[in-house]
């Protein structure tokens, strides 16, 4: 090899040969992969040759010029097949050369220049620095996006494809590539990210601070949370190592919008359990359980098992699985660990110590889909042996678990296998809920008696909390067992019945033991006998001989006793009459509606309970001490108003001045304005009208506003009557929280959706909340509105027209928050592009065909055809005529693609209103100067459109008919007064047409921003994102800019030509 070379420099040809044989290599290796090496090899003789000449420098200036025009024209190439293979080409020849250079550079160059191989390598580094400098650089300030998306690819293969890189090469691919991750075309920043993450494993934080750079991990990290396209997130997913810094951002992800994306992560959380395959060296990855914090696990069962996409829910389920099969490989045995062969012994109960058992609904659902796609794992688990008196927080929940597993696949053998008699259970519960009682008490004697320090106060809650898990656990598989034994029901029947006057047993166990009685009762008639006759005498009995033992003025310690027993009253009677709610008024009522209505006032109203009840909630909701007790008597207050309307009509009452004051704290507020609209939707509007006076209603909804001057505000319309004002619901929105004023917001909307109430300033209220900036990342309320609006609109014309009449409204209003104020900035927000969005929207929901789309197989009586749109596209052109407008350019651009795309255009339309809008798009061209050609364009399209389609009623009445008419005179003084204005805001950018086409006659770097597909709206005072660059006129015409891909002859004819072939000016 050294010999034959030796003879290839020594008879080295001229250099004027050079560009013909590079042209012929080029023209070969664009037609098939297979050409590659032997050309790669031809190549690299070329390149020593140019190395070896005597004057080296002319030899290398001509190998290099020739070679960067070839790579120059590729830039220039789109996506195609012929481009892919010169890239690839590309890259495996710098690669060969860098591989040489330590092979046969050391022969070679100390043979004739008595240098060492770092000569060699020294000139290839040399090479690829300047090709990444002068064209790959420019072409990533370049406008066109061939270039900048052929730059960003040469850029990542080089990162990818070399071995070693020099460290000034390093960061000059750095410095390209972090300016084309946050280029606008998502093919240029797709191939940056996965370039940087492969920079992101040599990256040395303490050189870049020393440089004053950006670490890789935060620029990546933000790409992968905020890049709009899914392609360039799902590249960074796949190429980010899953580690500390990494971690919380990947677990993000579980909650993208893009499912393969999602998939992705539990993907990569699964192969980063462990980190060797091998048995012998296994090693703890990043996503093993006991490596991530309980929050980074719940979150993983969370968002996997309950995502919407079952190829995701089947992802995690692996992962589940891959915990369970791992979590005793890295268990530590010790003398004190569980028996062998019992439950504690388990895979699953071990991996349940590290999770959040209370938040148990994913869980559970997770182990149950594990028992599916696997059910050997079952013969692992000794259920049939387990021990009832001896249970722990984890083999509770795993065996309520596995019956609610065996309920559910109707596995009738193995749930008596486990299950008890209903009286051997009776005790076992009997035996949990003491203890549970004895740590309770335990608690509170030790906390009263001494001062017990933190860690103490943690052991006796924690002890508190697990025999509350048990006992939660037990209470769930009773009601799965069968009571066919009369006996053993009416054991547990007594034990409920004890437990719910027990005065330590925790609130939430109450609802437990309601829903196990509910369970073990015949009918809802039965369970609410035995709370009546039973359970709450007992409470009240003991609340009332507290009472009379304290001469009317019970101590503070009584006090808290008998607010303990007004609480868990009031918890029973909240449950008790939710039920009463969901099970009698929706579902009884509808099969049996007289004898439902008769049977409900009887076992209600003259029950002793609920009397009892009522008295209790009348004291607790003026009561001002404790919050949380008159919480639960607003909910009650609002439960007993669903069911007798007599009481609803004073808590309405009483509801509306709740709502409104600002003296009582937030939370009372939101359940003051939750009982207002659950009242309105049950009883509609005709009973609401009866419950308010309209003559009094004026003085008694006055209220002060921020500035101290009391306003009467407007009324809230409910059909063609206003029966209470808005003030109190725009209150209620200011001045709670987020959170808060969501649930108001989507109450209103599904008022406004049943037709309960209907508004304008409703209407208004939700479209712009729904595409106002500030709740831009509300996802709550967004979801919440987009469901509402889509189904809003595809109900009837009505709720169509009541949209499109919000429409001009919501547009300025936007266009002024995008003028004046700031929070686009803050917010990161692309004005013009949600502006846009906005108005195609609207469009789309308020079109006639929308209801046909959305519903198929409704057949509507009437036709199809409204003049909503005519109604709107006549407010939009008398818009654009305002002369002492504010709008923008880019502002009424919008307005004029709103005509000329999806408008609709009614059929039967009056010839006056034809003739009328007819005038004023006539009058609009006289007097409107347009931004730009596409915009006239687009309105002479639209207008030609409105011509043809009522020919006919534009040829029966003329504008002299129109102006004969005494009722539109203001209109034709409106039309008479506007005249001809030339404001900044219709300058016309730009210069002449032969100008813009000379401009186009410019080099490969540079293409005008039509060709490119803009998805970011810049401002329109903004520079510009790429500087231009050019070069001259006669190098254009010249044939060195001719693809070289066909006629290699003309690369040698330019080099003979004297012409220098470096002159590639930027």
């Amino acid at each position: 090899m050294a010999r034959g070379t030796s003879q290839v420099l020594v008879n080295s040809e001229e250099p004027d040969s050079i560009p013909g044989r590079i042209s012929r290599i080029f023209d070969e290796v664009q037609i098939s992969s297979a050409n590659h090496p032997k050309n790669k090899v031809t190549l690299y003789m070329v390149y020593l040759e140019a190395t070896s000449m005597q004057a080296e420098e002319i030899g290398m200036h001509v190998f290099e010029s020739t070679f960067f025009l070839v790579i120059a024209r590729l830039l220039d190439t789109k996506k195609c097949t012929f481009g892919d293979r010169v890239v690839k080409f590309f890259i495996e020849f710098l690669k060969y050369i860098h591989e040489k250079g330590k092979a046969m550079g050391s022969y070679l160059l100390a043979t004739h220049y008595g240098d060492t191989d770092d000569t060699h390598q020294s000139s290839a580094q040399t090479f690829t620095d300047r090709i990444v400098q002068e064209l790959l650089k420019r072409g990533s300030f370049a406008r066109a996006k061939n270039i900048r998306y052929r730059s960003a690819e040469l850029c990542a293969d080089i990162t990818l494809g070399l071995a070693l890189i020099h460290q000034s090469l390093y960061y000059s691919l750095r410095e390209i590539l972090l300016r084309q991750i946050n280029d606008k075309e998502w093919t240029v920043r797709q191939h940056a990210a996965i370039a940087l993450c492969a920079f992101l494993r040599v990256d040395d934080t303490e050189e870049l601070i020393t440089r004053g750079l950006y670490p890789l991990t935060e620029i990546l990290l933000d790409t992968l949370s905020y890049d709009v396209n899914e392609y360039v997130r799902l590249s960074v997913l796949q190429k980010l190592d899953l580690n500390e810094d990494t971690l919380d951002d990947i677990l993000d992800r579980t909650r993208d919008t893009a499912v393969q994306i999602r998939k992705e992560v539990y993907s990569k959380l699964e192969k980063s359990v462990l980190l060797n395959d091998e048995d012998d060296d296994l090693e703890i990855g990043s996503a093993h359980p006991r490596t991530l914090s309980m929050a980074q696990r719940d979150l993983i069962v969370k968002n996997g098992i309950g995502d919407r996409d079952p190829s995701v829910r089947d992802s995690a389920v692996k992962v589940f699985t891959k915990w369970v099969n791992t979590i005793v490989i890295t268990q530590d045995s010790g003398p004190q660990g569980p028996q062998e062969g019992s439950l504690q012994a388990t895979p699953l109960v071990q991996l349940l110590t590290l999770f959040n058992l209370h938040d148990d609904d994913s869980l559970s659902e997770a182990i149950i889909k594990i028992f599916e796609a696997n059910p050997r794992i079952l013969d692992n688990i000794p259920f049939c042996t387990t021990d009832w008196s001896s249970f722990t927080p984890e083999t509770a929940f795993l065996t309520r678990v596995y019956v609610e597993h065996c309920v559910k696949n109707k596995f009738a053998v193995q749930l008596d296998e486990v299950l008890p008699a209903v009286m051997v259970f009776a005790f076992h519960l009997q035996e949990y809920v003491d203890r549970m009682v004895e740590a309770i008490q335990r608690y509170h004697e030790k906390v009263e008696a001494t001062d017990i320090d933190d860690v103490t106060r943690a052991i006796l809650q924690d002890e508190i909390d697990s025999q509350q898990m048990i006992t939660s656990e037990m209470l769930k598989i009773s009601n799965r067992l069968d009571y066919g034994d009369e006996i053993g029901r009416s054991q547990m029947e007594q034990l409920v019945c004890g437990c719910l006057v027990q005065k330590d047993l925790p609130e939430g166990l109450l609802v437990l033991c309601i829903d196990l009685l509910r369970e073990m009762t015949t009918n809802d008639t039965d369970l609410i006998r035995i709370i009546d006759g039973t359970v709450v005498p007992s409470l009240l009995r003991d609340r009332e001989d507290d009472d009379d033992l304290d001469d009317g003025h019970p101590s503070n310690s009584k006090q808290e006793e008998n607010d303990i027993l007004d609480m868990r009253c009031l918890v029973i009677c909240e449950y008790m009459l939710t039920l009463v709610n969901v099970v009698w008024k929706q579902i009884l009522q509808a099969l049996f509606p007289d004898i439902h209505k008769t049977h409900i006032l009887q076992v209600l109203e003259d029950s002793y309970s609920i009397r009892a009840i009522e008295k209790i909630v009348h004291s607790t909701v003026s009561r001002k001490d404790d919050d949380q007790i008159k919480e639960r008597g607003y909910r009650c207050f609002a439960l007993i108003g669903l069911i007798n309307e007599s009481v609803a009509m004073k808590a309405f009452k009483f509801f509306l001045g709740r709502m409104k004051n600002d003296l009582i704290p937030e939370e009372l507020r939101l359940v003051a304005t939750q009982a207002i609209f659950d009242l309105i939707m049950w009883y509609g509007q005709e009973t609401a009208v009866k419950w308010c006076d309209l003559e009094n209603l004026t003085t008694i909804f006055v209220e002060v506003d921020s500035l101290g001057v009391r306003t009467r505000k407007c009324w809230l319309s409910i059909g063609d009557h206003s029966i209470c004002p808005l003030s109190p619901f725009e209150y209620a929105l200011s001045a709670v929280s987020e959170d808060k004023a969501n649930q108001h917001k989507q109450r209103l909307a599904k008022l406004m959706g049943e037709g309960v109430l209907v508004d304008e300033r409703i209407t208004n209220l939700l479209v712009e909340n729904y595409f106002s900036p500030r709740y831009t990342k509300n996802q709550c309320l967004k979801q919440c509105l987009s469901f509402f609006f889509h189904n809003y609109c595809a109900r009837s014309l009505k709720n169509q027209e009541r949209i499109t009449e919000t429409f001009l409204p919501t547009f300025l209003k936007l266009c002024s928050i995008h003028c004046e104020d700031t929070r686009w900035l803050y917010l990161e927000v692309d004005s013009i592009a949600l502006i846009a969005r906005f108005s195609d929207m609207i469009l789309t929901w308020t079109h006639p065909n929308y209801l046909q789309e959305q519903d198929r197989s409704q057949k509507y009586d009437v036709e199809l055809d409204t003049q909503a749109h005519f109604k709107l596209a006549f407010e939009i052109i008398q818009e654009l005529l305002q002369q002492d407008s504010k709008l923008f350019r880019k502002h009424q651009q919008i307005l004029v693609q709103v005509l000329s795309h999806k408008l609709y255009l009614p059929e039967k339309v009056n010839v006056v209103e034809v003739r009328h809008f007819d005038m004023l798009i006539n009058k609009l061209f006289s007097v409107y100067l347009f931004p730009n050609t596409t915009t006239k364009n687009a309105l002479t399209k639209f207008h030609a459109h409105f011509v043809k389609k009522y020919e006919k009623q534009l040829e029966v009445f003329s504008e002299a008919d129109f102006r004969a008419l005494e009722e539109y005179q203001e209109e034709l003084i409106f039309l008479d007064k506007i005249i001809p204005t030339q404001p900044k805001l219709y300058q016309i950018e730009g210069g002449s047409r032969k100008r813009r086409k000379k401009r186009r006659l410019r080099s490969l770097t540079d293409r005008s921003s039509s060709e490119a597909s803009d998805i970011y709206v810049e401002r329109e005072d903004a520079p510009s994102k790429f500087p231009r660059l050019s070069v001259r006129r006669d190098e254009i015409d010249s044939p060195q800019w001719i693809s070289p891909y066909s006629r290699s002859q003309l690369i040698a004819s330019h080099h003979n030509s004297g012409e220098d072939p470096d002159e590639l000016k930027s």
